[in-house]
């Protein structure tokens, strides 16, 4: 076919071939151009839906114009030859330039970038390419980047053209997804992106095997060898952007390339600050070299002298004394690992840390609930500091190898983001349990931390020495942590898994504890059903260790809500804060405490302090507010329910009590807006109770009769507290049967009855002296 002419196409010479067709260069007679040119295989273009993906490559990729994606100029058929004219590239395949020569990491970041910035332009035409890879990227001799071959793309919109159990793509580029046959989306060119990324920094493959089957396992089922193994100058920033974008689960890519760019452009301006500092130096020390040899007596000497004293001085202010710090902010351990429940190990020994560290009394400690905010991004140090109120951030990073991890963690200063310390650990699997405690003493120590011999234990110690023990019992905090029913449920199995192994386990046991705790006091199901076995686990963990913290404190939420036991109450709440000053969790319960015995002033101070070490938390921030309600304070309780919504105005108890505050300021359409606010974004039908309370004091007795019936019925299927049945009879003017019914709910030991003292909505019956007769009852008078 050379020197043939097609139409006006003068064949030159031919360029390559691939399973969509031969490419040639050739000559456009008529706009006197380079072009080049790709025949559709006449064995494929009797088969029509080849003919159609043909056809499609040439629609797809015209519809994009963008520098960084080759232009198609036509679509021709010339007899029985169909073939599409693209704008010709003088250059070398980014393959080729690989194993030519070694690409720097800047020039890895500038080619990763723009070919980014192409597949960008292609997925927002809803274009996916599908084969994206080394041998489909052109670059030019000026440097810059083109994307070849649409020929695999997928339109949206377009009749899907894959068989069912095939796939599209080169192996050793395409994604997990792509390879069992699945649907591929903008994800998949993602991964692929990681593919040809890793390719540039390591000169190889993630993925390698001697046939298509074995390359397919291994794109499925294994890991990439690091890629500091074979290209030491990558940075461990970069090096985490290459295996999100390889990450096997799609759900835990990059989700969009923009975000993807973002990271790498902000990786490329930090080499820049960086070759700009050491060029600064470079240029400095050539002046002074220079300067020596006319101005030795004038300047040398007392130069050497000032620079003798500013080492003397930084000696002294950063070796001997170190910068002090008080507060800190441990954000979660990110992680390199194809095993789908790293984030549940990362997650788990960074909170783990953070209750280690929290019992050093001289020290705040941010309670995990903000710090999660920071899981899935790349912190700024300052923002955080600032956002958290802290004056250092410790960040961590796992890489898994098989069955050992190699852990990194840095201390930075959140003001100025300096460097203050760090370290390197790696563990065997089976000894993943000891970094805890390694890291807490490690940083107790570079903080200057005096601790007593008994602290020093504490936070040293390792409370199982089984490693799938420790395991199981971090997935039971990670589920824990959701709050969720089905999610506390998850959590409680794992620690009773977790015990199995270890039966001396007291954390297990804690978790246990609180799990049930935490299903009772979300009515969840029943005090009868929670409370005695939150009260069983936390006695057996502090036979066990009678120094956790989180018993004590679940020993006093059954002492509170289950007992009545007031002063038993505030000291196991004593207790743990005292373990563990820095426990959000134990100051946030406590102020609830304090504010049910009408302690109001020490209930706010305590709630306030545990804002301050859960800045982020909207269950506490909501609370703030909740306890200005308990104390009338409607105008300060409102401000702070509006706060906490727009946290998250989906958070369960955010819109009822607002619709609480207004309903006792007689604002009842704000309180009814509020309270189906409430029942729609929770889903919590039982919440229904709150409209027929607004019904009911605004004379709608019949709607109030029907919402109390429909509530009858719910409670057939799930558990649903008599006091809601109660607020609904003293509303609708029934106060024998209101008190009837309160009086069946303190017999079942309904969570709701802590509240009776301060509970503004029980004030219509506080006249009464049968009131006070069941005040007497919960212990809450004399």
């Amino acid at each position: 076919m050379i020197g043939e002419t097609i139409l006006h196409y003068k064949i030159i010479e031919k360029l390559g071939e691939g399973g969509m067709g031969i490419v040639y260069r050739a000559e456009d007679t008529k706009l006197k151009r380079q072009v080049a040119i790709k025949f559709l295989p006449h064995h494929i273009s009797a088969n029509e839906e080849e003919r159609k993906r043909f056809e499609i490559e040439a629609q797809a990729a015209a519809a994009l114009n963008h520098p960084n994606i080759a232009t198609i100029h036509a679509i021709e058929e010339s007899g029985n030859d169909t073939f599409i004219v693209m704008e010709y590239i003088e250059g070398v395949e980014l393959k080729d330039k690989i194993k030519l020569s070694s690409i720097s990491i800047e020039e890895s970041i500038n080619i990763a970038i723009q070919i980014a910035e192409g597949i960008e332009a292609a997925h927002k035409k809803g274009i996916v390419h599908r084969d994206i890879k080394s041998q489909n990227i052109m670059i030019t001799d000026d440097g810059k980047v083109k994307i070849m071959d649409f020929g695999l793309a997928k339109v949206r919109g377009e009749t899907q053209l894959t068989k069912i159990g095939s796939t599209i793509g080169t192996a050793a580029y395409m994604s997990p997804e792509q390879a069992q046959g699945e649907e591929a989306d903008s994800r998949s060119d993602i991964f692929s992106f990681g593919v040809v990324l890793y390719e540039m920094l390591t000169t190889r493959l993630p993925f390698n095997a001697e046939h298509q089957a074995a390359l397919i396992y291994s794109v499925i089922n294994e890991d990439p060898l690091p890629v500091a193994r074979f290209n030491d100058k990558v940075s461990p920033d970069l090096e985490r952007i290459v295996f999100k974008a390889l990450a096997k689960d799609k759900e835990e890519r990059y989700q969009h390339v923009d975000d993807l760019i973002a990271d790498l452009r902000k990786e490329r301006k930090n080499i820049e600050y960086a070759k700009a500092e050491h060029i600064n130096m470079r240029f400095s020390a050539s002046q002074v070299k220079s300067k020596q040899k006319n101005d030795f007596r004038r300047y040398y000497i007392p130069a050497a002298i000032l620079i003798l004293l500013a080492v003397v001085a930084a000696y002294f202010i950063f070796f001997e004394k170190g910068p002090e710090i008080k507060s800190i902010a441990v954000l979660p351990f990110s992680i390199t690992s194809s095993d789908s429940s790293a984030e549940i190990l990362s997650d788990g020994i960074t909170e783990g840390i953070i209750n280690d560290i929290s019992t050093i009394p001289s020290l705040t400690i941010m309670s995990w609930t903000s710090v999660s905010h920071y899981s899935s991004e790349q912190p700024d140090v300052r923002e955080v500091g600032k956002k958290l109120n802290v004056a250092a951030v410790l960040v961590g990073r796992i890489i898994q190898h098989g069955n050992s991890y190699d852990i990194s963690v840095e201390l930075v200063d959140a003001v100025n983001e300096r460097h203050l310390w760090g370290a390197q650990y790696n563990k065997q699997a089976d000894a993943i349990y000891t970094l805890q405690g390694e890291l807490s003493k490690a940083i107790s120590d570079q903080l200057q931390v005096k601790l007593t011999g008994e602290e020093e234990q504490r936070l040293i110690k390792n409370n199982t020495e089984n490693s799938e023990s420790y395991s199981l019992y971090l997935k039971g905090l990670y589920f824990l942590n959701k709050r969720t029913r089905d999610a506390i449920m998850k959590g409680i199995d794992y620690f009773n898994q977790s015990l199995e192994n270890d039966p001396n386990y007291a954390l297990a046991y804690a978790g246990i504890s609180q799990g049930y705790g935490l299903l009772a006091g979300n009515y969840y199901i029943s005090p009868e059903e929670g409370y005695p076995k939150e009260r069983e686990a936390a006695k057996y963990a502090l036979k066990l260790d009678d120094n956790l913290a989180e018993a004590h404190a679940s020993l006093a939420d059954v002492f509170n809500c289950y007992d009545w036991n007031w002063k038993g109450t505030n000291r196991e709440y004593r207790k743990a804060l005292e373990l563990n000053p820095n426990y959000a969790t134990a100051h946030h319960w406590y102020a609830m405490a304090l504010a049910t015995q009408g302690l109001f002033d020490e209930a706010i101070r305590e709630i306030k302090r545990a804002q301050q070490l859960d800045p982020l938390s909207i269950r506490i921030n909501q609370n703030v507010g909740y306890i200005y309600y308990q104390s009338r304070q409607y105008d300060k309780a409102i401000i702070q329910m509006k706060k906490a919504i727009e946290i998250d105005s989906t958070f369960p108890y955010g819109n009822s009590n607002l619709g609480d505050c207004y309903f006792m300021t007689k604002q009842y359409d704000n309180a009814y807006n509020a309270y189906q606010t409430e029942v729609r974004v929770t889903g919590d039908s039982t919440n229904i109770f709150l409209l027929a309370c607004v019904d009911a004091v605004t004379g709608k007795r019949k709607e109030a009769l029907a919402l109390y019936n429909k509530l009858k019925e719910i409670s057939t299927r799930k558990f649903v507290p008599t006091s809601y049945f109660v607020f609904i009879e003293i509303y609708l003017g029934n106060k024998d049967k209101a008190f009837a019914l309160l009086q069946k709910a303190v017999e079942e030991k309904d969570p709701y009855m802590i509240n009776l003292k301060v509970e503004p909505k029980f004030d219509p019956m506080r006249s009464d002296p049968r009131f006070a007769n069941i005040l007497r009852e919960v212990h809450l008078a004399q």
